[in-house]
Formats: C-alpha cells, structure tokens, sequence
C-alpha cells in the first residue's frame, strides 16, 4: 500500500480512531482455548495424585485411630479375658477391629478389621473371613490397599524379615518366606496350605495380599511368612 493510500485512508477515519487490527483466525482461537483447558485438567490431575498420595495418608490415620480405641474398649470388654467363659464363640463381624498388624521394616502399624469388603478395606487392612485366627494352625491371610500409610511398600519387604499380629492375649511373630506376584484370580494363595489344595496344614501361616503394580490392579502382590514364635502379653499391657 503506497503512501498515498495511507493518507486517503487516515483522513477518510472519524477523529480518534485507530486501524482496526487483524482478527484473530478461528483456529487459533480454538487453539488457545484448548490449551487452557488442557492446562487446567492437567492442574487438576496434579492435585489428585497429590491426595491420593498425601492426603489419605492424614485421613487413614484418623480412622485408625478411631479404630485403636475401639479395639482397645472391645479387648477391655471381652468376657474370655474376665473370666465369664462363652459357651460358643461368635466369629466377629464385618468391620470389626479384630487385631494388630506390624511390619517393623515399613515401620508401620495398623488395627486389622475383620472382613474384606470395600468399605472395611477403606481405612485399614481386613482379615479374609474363612481364613485362620492370627497365631493357630492354617494360613492367616490379610489384604490391604495400595496406598500411602498402608501398602504401598509391601514390594520392600524382604525374605527374613519379621512380622507381628497380636490379639487380645498374644503376641505372635512371623518370618517372611518369600515376596512374590501372582495373577488377580490366585485365589491358592488364601488356602490354609497356600497353593496346595485339599491339603491339611501343620504350621502357622500369613499371608499379606495387595494390588500390583503401583497405580493398577492387574496382579497381585504376595508376601508369604511362617510363624517362628508366640508369647502371651502382660496384664498391663493386654489391651495396648
């Protein structure tokens, strides 16, 4: 454009106006929008992960200290430990705090709920019903989550090291045989011999159960132990 032009067209302008400026393609203008929305879902996504690796941590230790005390008030209740005698004993319902589950390597502790459904499985690891009681003949067999302040390292542990569940009375300590993956369907592993069926056990088993990989469920990771001793809790310290 000449000169010239730009003069005809600046006197032809009412006062005090400008050039209009380009506008802006479509295309950019979806570009842009797209851009922010990515941004923002990708912000989002950030403080999720953020949650499900931090924040359920404080939320799981709340409600497992809701559930340390109703344990305690249920050992300090149980009529076995007072000498009232039950004529039959009654398998603890669902959801129950049954026992205390401890991984010295993980340095955690937990109260172990009985049951393995989604809502007693939230806050704590859960006894798999039909299993055996934690310290007799059979296989004790627990699942929990995969996530922070629960599960989440179980792939640390190591052939060797100790584990201890106390009930009420007892205290009992197992050695890690082997940390091993298995497919989502191995339910052999929950046997009271695992992986042998029909066959019937003579020792003291546990078995920890929970997701693999980190993020899915596609497999599922086992940790097998045997127990290599038992002692009965002091009076004092009976309902810790």
């Amino acid at each position: 454009m000449t000169a010239q032009r730009l003069a005809e067209e600046a006197e032809q302008r009412p006062a005090g106006t400008r050039p209009r400026k380009p506008r802006a393609s479509l295309r950019w203008r979806i570009f842009g929008i797209a851009g922010e929305t990515v941004l923002i879902l990708g912000l989002v996504m950030l403080g999720f992960l953020g949650y499900e690796m931090w924040g359920t941590v404080g939320e799981l230790n709340a409600a497992q200290g809701q559930l340390d005390q109703e344990r305690k008030a249920l050992w300090d209740s149980d009529p076995t430990v007072r000498g009232a005698p039950r004529a039959v004993a009654e398998p603890p319902a669902d959801g129950t705090p049954a026992s205390v589950l401890a991984i010295p390597r993980l340095g955690l502790e937990w109260t172990v709920v009985e049951g393995t459904r989604s809502k007693d499985l939230r806050h704590a690891p859960g006894h798999y019903a039909g299993t055996a009681p934690p310290g007799q003949i059979g296989n004790f067999a627990v699942a929990g989550h995969r996530v922070r302040g629960m599960f989440w390292d179980l792939d640390t542990i190591k052939p060797g090291d100790q584990i201890t569940v106390e009930d009420r009375t007892r205290r009992y300590v197992y050695e890690v045989d082997a940390n091993r993956i298995v497919r989502p369907d191995d339910v052999g592993v929950l046997l009271p011999v695992p992986g042998k069926p029909g066959q019937t056990p003579t020792e003291a088993r546990l078995t920890l159960t929970t997701c693999n990989p980190k993020w899915d469920n596609y497999e599922r990771l086992i940790i097998d132990a045997h127990l290599v001793g038992s002692a009965a809790k002091a009076d004092s310290e009976g309902a810790r």
